[in-house]
């Protein structure tokens, strides 16, 4: 792989033979799937779906969750095997021959409509960027280290959610920052330290929307202690500091606070 020779040890920043970050994050990410109810998890990427296949197929973690890949889903040939009954995603509706924009395929918000009411659903990795079809009628609301789909018209407590999204942050452990182009980088850059930065992002957000003065002073409020309490968690078990953007968006929303009321 990459050149002739044998290994050296430390050469290669991809190289995880000796850590069980990988472990850890598939875990977290099932840790946070609801035990009990019928659960669909969209993936997108190889890092998460690599990191959960051992948990799920092997160690039998979730057994009630099916993951459907959204790479994987814009083969035909990958959806006629995942429609079989024996496939793992019994019960998952395909409303199309392949995930994709080509004539017959189905986009995001059809998958999404024709199962909502099947499945609580969640996303591993974000959506498609390319697809926005669904953002008309759901949202994502971060849970741990995955999303949970919900839909723009159901009944929604920021006050209960803030209160539930804190225990499903994902405990991951960085005794030092990983090297630079590693896998490790990679869930810590693109999963670990989201997971707490678009958690007050989601109420700041939540906020903006409302149409009630009253409802946005109180969003605004949730998520400005939001921000303080995820910043008196630094420095997240030895890891990189959160990003610039965090910061910003802190300011954000202190000074849409300081509209509504004194703090």
């Amino acid at each position: 792989w990459g050149g002739a020779g044998g290994r050296v040890s430390g050469a290669w920043p991809a190289d995880c033979v000796e850590s069980d970050l990988f472990d850890q994050f598939g875990a977290e990410m099932l840790r946070v799937i609801p035990e009990g109810e019928a659960a669909l998890l969209l993936t997108y990427g190889d890092e998460v779906l690599n990191s959960l296949r051992y948990p799920h197929r092997v160690l039998r973690q979730r057994p009630n969750l099916r993951i459907l890949d959204l790479n994987y889903a814009q083969y035909t040939w990958f959806v006629r095997r995942a429609a079989a009954p024996a496939s793992g995603l019994g019960g998952v509706v395909f409303p199309g021959q392949a995930y994709g924009s080509s004539p017959g395929s189905f986009v995001m918000a059809q998958l999404l409509g024709a199962n909502d009411g099947r499945f609580s659903i969640f996303v591993a990795g974000g959506m498609h960027p390319q697809d926005g079809s669904w953002q008309r009628d759901y949202r994502l609301w971060p849970w741990g280290a995955i999303s949970r789909v919900l839909r723009r018209d159901a009944p929604f407590s920021p006050r209960q959610w803030a209160r539930t999204s804190a225990a499903l942050l994902p405990r991951l452990a960085f005794p030092s920052a990983p090297p630079l182009g590693s896998w490790a980088q990679v869930v810590l850059t693109n999963h670990y330290l989201p997971a707490y930065a678009l958690r007050p992002y989601a109420l700041l957000r939540h906020a903006y929307d409302a149409l009630d003065a009253d409802e946005r002073r109180d969003g605004f409020r949730l998520a400005a202690g939001l921000y303080l309490e995820t910043d008196r968690m630094q420095p997240l078990n030895g890891s990189e500091a959160l990003p610039d953007n965090f910061y910003r968006n802190m300011a954000v929303a202190f000074s849409q606070l300081s509209r509504y009321a004194a703090w």
